[in-house]
């Protein structure tokens, strides 16, 4: 599709480099000020959908950052509880900024109940990536089918 077969509205105008990699549009000349970026004027329920694509974007983008955190902290929680149950001697805990004695049977439980927490943590993000992903692709199906209307 090119740019030219579109009916354009005035003032309605919106970059879409993604839609340019796929083929669907085309970039304004290189001597444009806009080098490198698709400009194309869409519709407002278009326009909405696209901006509703960049925020579940965003969504999930903090999602993966916040999975990687839990799953780091859950590598740290299950190698703390390996070294633990290998330990022979007295277990001690940080509280705060003092270490302290701990019975290793409760340090035990403890390290492995938050365990459990973190893995239901990551669970529940990794569906909640699911959804937005389904989400995306969905939008990203919409958003194509409306610029390909536009072009009739």
């Amino acid at each position: 599709m090119r740019k030219e077969n579109f009916q354009q509205e005035p003032g309605e105008e919106i970059c879409l480099p993604e839609l340019q990699q796929q083929g669907i549009l085309q970039a304004k000349s290189a001597d444009n000020k806009n080098q490198g970026r698709v400009i194309m004027e869409l519709t407002k329920e278009t326009q909405d959908k696209i901006q509703e694509m960049s925020l579940t974007e965003h969504n999930l983008q903090n999602l993966s950052l916040q999975k990687q955190a839990f799953q780091m902290e859950l590598n740290e929680v299950s190698s703390a509880i390996e070294e633990t149950e290998k330990s022979k001697d007295d277990a001690y805990k940080i509280v705060g900024q003092v270490m302290i004695r701990a019975d290793k049977k409760e340090l035990l439980e403890e390290l492995k109940e938050k365990q459990q927490v973190l893995n239901l943590r990551v669970k529940s993000i990794e569906k909640q990536e699911a959804l937005l992903i389904d989400r995306l692709g969905r939008l990203k199906k919409e958003v194509e089918e409306m610029i390909k209307t536009r072009k009739k």
